[in-house]
C-alpha cells in the first residue's frame, strides 16, 4: 500500500512538473511570438514596402546580425486603428510610425519611450523634435519634413516683367494683378481639398513675426483664433476681394490644378512636393520653381508643410535595446540617402549631415529647402494640441465659404472659437 502511494505521489509530482513546464513554455511563447533573438526588431510600418525593403536591407548591412521584421499597412488603410488595438492588446511591434493624427493618444496613453536623453535625439531638428513631442521631451523620431508654398511658371512671370519672384505680400498681389491685366490666369489653390497653401503659410508667417505659435495658448484659452488668425486671414482674402482667384476654383480637384499649371493654363499654384514628379511627366520642359509664401516684410516668408512621422520605439518593446539601435540608425545620412534614392515625394531631410542631400533633390524645391531645415512651416494639423479633426474641419469648410462668399473671415474666426468653446 505505501508503495503505491508512493509512486502516486511520484506521478502527480512528475505531471505537475510537466504541467508547469508546457505553463512556462506557452508563456514565453505568448509573451515574445516575435522577438526570438536579441539581435531581430519588429517594426510596424506605413511607408511604401518597396522603399523601406531597401532601408532594412542597408540597415543589416551596416548592422551584422541584426535582423527586422516588418508589417505594414499604409495610412489610409487602418493603420492607426490597427496601431491602437495592438497597444491594447500588447502585441504591438518594437518601433511603430507616429503620425500627426495618432500623436496626441500615443503620448497620453505613455506607448512610445521618451527619447529626450537617448544620443539620437541630438541629431533631430528642433521643430521635428517639438512636432512630436510634448513638455520638452520628445517620443518619435521625426527625420524629414515638407514644405509647400507657390509653384511659378517663370515664362509667365517673365512675359509681365518679373525675374524674380516678390518677396513681400504687397508685391505678390501686384504680381497678380499685373498677370490678370495681361490676360493670364494668375493663381490657383486647392479649395476643394483643403489645401489653402497660401492661406496656412500666411498664418506661419505671422506666428513667426510675432512672438511665436500661439496655437497651444488658443486652446488653453488664453487668447482666440479671432485674435490670432485675423491678420493672415484678411490678407489671403485680399485674393478673393481683388478677383484674383474665385469660387471656381472649388469646382477643380488637385490633379486638375496641377496639370492646369503644367500645361501653363495659370502662372501660380499652391504647391506640395509630391506634386512636381506629376508636372515633370507632364511637361519636361517647363521652367518653374516653388516659392515660399510671401509676408509684410522682406526675409518674413513662410511655408505650408510639417515635419513628417517619426519613428517611435514601444514602452512595452521586447526588445528596446535592438530598436534603440534601429531608430538611432534612421537618424543618421545613410538612412536619409537610402530613403531619398527610394521614394519620389521629395521630403527634405532635417537630421544632422543632410544638408548636401538636400542639395540634390528637385531643383524647383531649392528657393525653400534652407526655410524647410529651418523649421519654417505651419500646418494647422500638426499644430493643434487636440481636437485636430474637428477643428481643421471646421477651419477647411470655413474657407471654403469665405471662397465663396457667403462667410467673412470674422464670421469664420468666431465658428472657430465658438466650436473650440464647445470642445472643451
Amino acid at each position: 500500500m505505501k508503495r503505491h502511494v508512493k509512486l502516486l505521489r511520484l506521478l502527480l509530482l512528475t505531471l505537475l512538473a510537466c504541467a508547469s513546464s508546457l505553463l512556462l513554455t506557452s508563456c514565453t511563447s505568448n509573451a515574445n511570438p516575435q522577438s526570438q533573438s536579441s539581435k531581430t526588431i519588429t517594426f510596424y510600418s506605413w511607408d511604401d514596402p518597396s522603399v523601406m525593403a531597401s532601408v532594412i536591407k542597408a540597415f543589416e548591412k551596416d548592422n551584422p546580425g541584426y535582423k527586422i521584421s516588418i508589417s505594414h499597412k499604409p495610412p489610409v488603410d487602418g493603420y492607426n486603428q490597427g496601431l491602437q488595438t495592438q497597444l491594447l492588446s500588447g502585441t504591438a511591434a518594437d518601433v511603430f510610425v507616429m503620425g500627426a493624427e495618432n500623436r496626441i493618444n500615443i503620448m497620453k496613453s505613455k506607448s512610445a519611450v521618451d527619447l529626450t536623453n537617448l544620443p539620437l535625439n541630438n541629431n533631430l531638428n528642433s521643430a521635428n523634435k517639438t512636432a512630436y513631442g510634448e513638455n520638452g521631451k520628445t517620443y518619435a523620431a521625426s527625420i524629414s519634413s515638407w514644405g509647400g508654398g507657390i509653384a511659378y511658371n517663370e515664362a509667365l512671370l517673365k512675359k509681365v516683367g518679373y525675374t524674380k519672384f516678390p518677396n513681400t505680400w504687397n508685391g505678390f498681389i501686384e504680381l497678380c494683378l499685373k498677370l490678370k491685366k495681361a490676360g493670364v490666369t494668375p493663381l490657383y489653390e486647392g479649395a476643394q481639398s483643403g489645401n489653402f497653401m497660401v492661406a496656412y503659410g500666411l498664418i506661419g508667417a505671422h506666428y513667426n513675426a510675432n512672438g511665436g505659435n500661439q496655437d497651444n495658448a488658443i486652446f488653453a484659452g488664453k487668447t482666440t483664433f479671432s485674435k490670432q488668425y485675423a491678420e493672415p486671414l484678411n490678407m489671403w482674402h485680399e485674393l478673393m476681394a481683388k478677383n484674383i482667384y474665385s469660387s471656381a476654383v472649388l469646382g477643380l480637384s488637385d490633379d486638375q490644378i496641377v496639370n492646369e499649371f503644367a500645361n501653363g493654363n495659370v502662372a501660380m499654384v499652391g504647391m506640395g512636393p509630391w506634386s512636381i514628379a506629376t508636372v515633370r511627366k507632364s511637361n519636361p520642359k517647363l521652367k518653374f520653381k516653388i516659392a515660399p509664401i510671401p509676408y509684410q516684410q522682406a526675409g518674413q516668408e513662410y511655408l505650408t508643410g510639417a515635419p513628417s512621422p517619426g519613428y517611435s520605439i514601444n514602452a512595452a518593446a521586447r526588445n528596446k535595446p535592438a530598436a534603440e539601435k534601429f531608430v538611432t540608425w534612421m537618424t543618421t545620412p545613410a538612412a536619409a540617402k537610402v530613403l531619398n534614392e527610394g521614394s519620389a515625394a521629395n521630403n527634405m531631410y532635417t537630421t544632422k549631415g543632410t544638408e548636401e542631400i538636400n542639395s540634390k533633390l528637385d531643383p524647383a524645391l531649392q528657393p525653400i529647402t534652407k526655410l524647410v531645415e529651418a523649421g519654417k512651416i505651419y500646418l494647422p494639423a500638426t499644430s493643434y494640441p487636440e481636437y485636430q479633426n474637428q477643428m481643421t474641419q471646421q477651419l477647411k469648410t470655413g474657407l471654403q465659404e469665405v471662397v465663396q462668399g457667403k462667410l467673412t473671415v470674422k464670421q469664420l474666426l468666431q465658428q472657430m472659437d465658438d466650436l473650440l468653446n464647445g470642445l472643451r
